[in-house]
C-alpha cells in the first residue's frame, strides 16, 4: 500500500464499493434471491442512490468537490 494516498482516492473507493453494494442488493431483491420489505419508492430511491455513487466514484472527481472548493489532492499521512 502506498505511504501517501490522497483523500480523493479513498473517497472514490468508498463510492464505488457502496454504489455496487446497493445496486447488487436491489438486483438480488428484485430477482427474489433475498426477501426485503422494500416498497417501489424505496427501491427507486436506492437504485438512483447506488447509481449516483457508482457514477461519481468512477468519474475522476465528484462535482460536489468543485462546488464546495474541497482540495482532493491533499495527502494523508
Amino acid at each position: 500500500m502506498k505511504d501517501n494516498i490522497n483523500i480523493g482516492e479513498y473517497d472514490r473507493i468508498v463510492r464505488i464499493v457502496f454504489g455496487l453494494m446497493i445496486l447488487l442488493l436491489i438486483w438480488f431483491e428484485m430477482l427474489g434471491r433475498i426477501i426485503l420489505p422494500l416498497d417501489f419508492i424505496l427501491k427507486a430511491v436506492l437504485i438512483i442512490t447506488g447509481a449516483a455513487l457508482l457514477i461519481t466514484g468512477v468519474s475522476r472527481t465528484s462535482p460536489v468537490y468543485y462546488l464546495l472548493h474541497i482540495n482532493t489532492n491533499k495527502r494523508l499521512k
